[in-house]
Parts: C-alpha cells; structure tokens; sequence
C-alpha cells in the first residue's frame, strides 16, 4: 500500500504543501517587498546626500571647479557624481574621470531630469546591477547633478533569501535606514531558516510516522491472505491491526491540530473554569482503560482550583498526560490525578510513580516527533508539544518534576481570583 494514499498520507502532503506554500509566498512576496523598502530607504539617503551636496556646488557653473566638486561629492559619500547637459545628456564633470555617455544617453533617471529640468529619481540596472539615482537640475545654465551609488549592500542577501540560501547573515553595521533595513533583514532570514528548517523535519519525520503503521497494515493484509491460518492468529492480527489504524487515526489529529496550531487556526478561548471538574472526568474516562493494563488510577481530593482556560483544551492536555502515564509506566503503577490551587496559579497535575524520565531528556519530550528511547512507538510523538502549545496559548504552560519517586506533570493556569473570593466570602478584599 501507498503511504501517501491514506488519509494520514494525504495530510502529511497537504501540510507540506501549506509549508511549500509558505516559502514560495516569501520567496516570490516577501522577499520583493524588502528589496523594494531597500531600494526606497537607498533613494532617500542617496536624495539627502544631493540635497546637501547641492549647497556646495560652485557658483560659476563653467568653473573648472565643476570637477573638483564631483571628485569630492564622490570621496565624501561614496557616489559617482555627475554634472551632465541637459540638451545632449553628456558629462560635462564625472568622478569616475570619464566623459564616457554610453550610461548616460539610455538612463531613464538622467532623461527624465533632462526633460522636465525637475528633480527625478529611481533604480536603473547598469551592467547586470540595481542602481539608485538622484538627479538634481539647474534649469538656468541646462545642466544637471546626479549621483549614482550601486545597491550593494544588502542586494547579494536578497538574492540568496530568494533563492533558498538562509545560512549566511545579513551584516549591515550602519546606523542609517538601509542599517536598519539590514537588521529587519536579518530577523526576517533568522525566521525563514526555522521555517526552512522545520519544513526539512517535518517531512522526514512525518514520513517516517506514517510508513510505519502503513507497513505494519500492508504486512498484516498479506498474512490475512493465508488460507491455512488459523482463527486464534487471525484475530490475534486483526487486533494488532486495528492498533495500527488507532495509530494513524491519532497521528491524523494530531497533525491536524499541529498544522492548525501553527496557521493560527485553532480556537482557544480563556474563561472561568475549575480544574477539579476535568480532573474528575479524566479519571473516569481512563478508569477502564487503567484497569485493563493493570494500573492503579486516583483522583487526589482537593478544594476547589477556579482557573482560566479552554475548558476543552484543558481535558484535550489531561488525556494527553494521563494516555502517557497509562503508556509509557509498567503494569501495578499508580497514576494520580488531581487540581488545586498554589497562590495565583491553578494546577491539574498528572503524577506517577513508574521509572520516571532521564534529566537529560526532560526538555526534549515536549518536541514534536521526540520519543524516549526503548519506549512504545504507539503515539504520534505529537502529543507533549500540542499540549505545551495549547497551555501557551491560554496563557499558561506545563511543567515536568520528578518528586519523591513520582514523575509529576503540571498544567498551570492563572487562577480565576474574583471565583476563588466569590466561593471564600474573600470578595471584599479585591483590588478595585
């Protein structure tokens, strides 16, 4: 069987492409965009530096000092200045010493200040390269001042961001606007190597996830060909099948809300709830299920722990923790769940006392696609980096303590104070 002709093969693809997506809307939008704001942030300096350049220019426009005036126009910003007549569009002085008008005659910038004796400005492409120019006319003598400096600082950086190349950084040390420009840049490749980088790991993992169960299928579905089996080991494969389809149904939702996490697609909302109500659901949902794998499953009593949160999110990040416990424990662990209160926080904590986690690895299990070594590969690797996203996004978080020979998960939530007063006749001594 194909991977990519199931259901879970076929999101896999489809996020891909979002992702694809992505990139190409930076490659053929964004990327543009920034060479545009570059182009105008070069035309605005390159505009003052004329402006300013323009009081010094020699009173006596056939004084020889036309030229003197090019070469330090050039030496003092970096330009190529030029002082050209208007009726023919030919150097009269160039700080490039020459009287060479081949640049000149097609230059869009030059003609248009020719033409109109107004000031005129643009980006022209001279030799393969972008171009900014200024020019400035002096209608009165028929001639005009223009500087040119090449987009060279920042041009190469955007040709490699369009074309895929995020690796090397995009260094401006200038205090100016294309400085400042440079830095956005820089922000902005940083951000597209992740993206980049996440795409990379997303295939190869989601790849992976999926051929799995898919292959597990495939093989059981030959075996199930087999006229000479016997009706104990069919069933035996059909189970083993249907926790394979189990598996891939999971990695399918988990995906999907990852891939909603990720486009901001995913509703969460933040209102009054107490957390001993999921705490209870939990216990009753996974009791037969605890049961079955020889586990011991408690629910902590405690006082009420009002909370502000996704009463849905919350339950979704409960059944994750407690699947896990159930899981990844050998049979006779006890696994506890419970909720309370710890100052301005509300917690719902999922505890157990099984072999617990290497410190090594406490930070890892909340990445997506990461596993333990030697555990079951049953889940998605998903379900740790879901819940921590859905925990952020209520403006709370997850945290991971070994205590006492319990490994102890702990979703913590702002607590609902104006509940916690209400149901403790504590109202009066809210702040107003």
């Amino acid at each position: 069987m194909s991977p990519f002709r199931s259901v879970g093969g076929k999101l896999a693809l489809g996020l891909v492409a979002v992702v694809a997506g992505v990139l190409a809307i930076v490659y053929v939008i964004v990327v543009p965009l920034y060479r545009t704001s570059l182009q105008n942030a070069e035309l605005r300096a390159l505009a003052g530096q004329l402006a300013a350049g323009i009081v010094t220019y020699p009173q006596d426009p056939a004084s020889p000092y036309v030229d003197q005036w090019a070469l330090a126009m050039a030496e003092q910003y970096g330009v190529r200045a030029i002082v050209f007549d208007a009726a023919t569009v030919t150097p009269f002085a160039d700080s490039n010493l020459t009287t060479d008008d081949s640049d000149l005659v097609n230059d869009a910038v030059a003609r248009k200040a020719a033409g109109s004796l107004a000031p005129a400005r643009g980006v022209v492409m001279h030799n393969g390269k972008h171009v900014a120019e200024v020019a400035y006319p002096f209608p009165s003598v028929g001639r005009v001042a223009m500087f040119t400096r090449r987009i060279r600082r920042l041009e190469a950086a955007a040709d490699r961001i369009a074309g895929g190349d995020f690796g090397e950084p995009v260094v401006d040390p200038g205090s100016d606007e294309v400085g400042e420009l440079a830095r956005t840049f820089e922000r902005m490749r940083l951000r597209l190597a992740d993206l980049d980088r996440a795409r990379g790991e997303f295939i190869a993992n989601a790849s992976h996830e999926l051929r799995t169960p898919l292959f597990s299928l495939g093989g059981f579905l030959e075996l199930l060909d087999d006229p000479d089996l016997d009706e104990p080991t069919r069933r035996e494969f059909l189970a083993q099948m249907r926790e394979q389809v189990d598996r891939l149904t999971k990695l399918a939702t988990d995906l999907l809300d990852l891939s909603r996490l990720d486009a901001g697609r995913l509703a969460v909302a933040r209102e009054p709830l107490d957390l001993t109500e999921p705490a209870g659901e939990l216990v009753a949902e996974f009791g037969p299920r605890a049961r079955g794998t020889d586990h011991v499953l408690e629910l902590v009593q405690g006082g009420p722990a009002p909370a502000l949160g996704d009463p849905e999110r919350v339950l979704q990040i409960g059944r994750v923790l407690v699947e896990n416990a159930l899981v990844h424990t050998p049979p006779g662990t006890t696994v506890r769940v419970g909720a309370g209160l710890d100052g301005g926080r509300a917690t719902l904590t999922v505890s157990d006392d099984g072999p617990g986690i290497p410190a090594d690895a406490r930070n890892q299990v909340f990445q997506r696609f990461y596993r333990l070594e030697g555990t079951r590969a049953s889940g998605s690797g998903l379900g740790l980096a879901i819940a921590r996203e859905l925990a952020e996004r209520m403006g709370g978080r997850i945290e991971l303590e070994p205590a006492d020979g319990w490994t102890r998960f702990t979703l913590v939530l702002s607590a609902d104070r104006v509940a916690f007063a209400r149901e403790n006749d504590l109202t009066a001594t809210l702040p107003r």
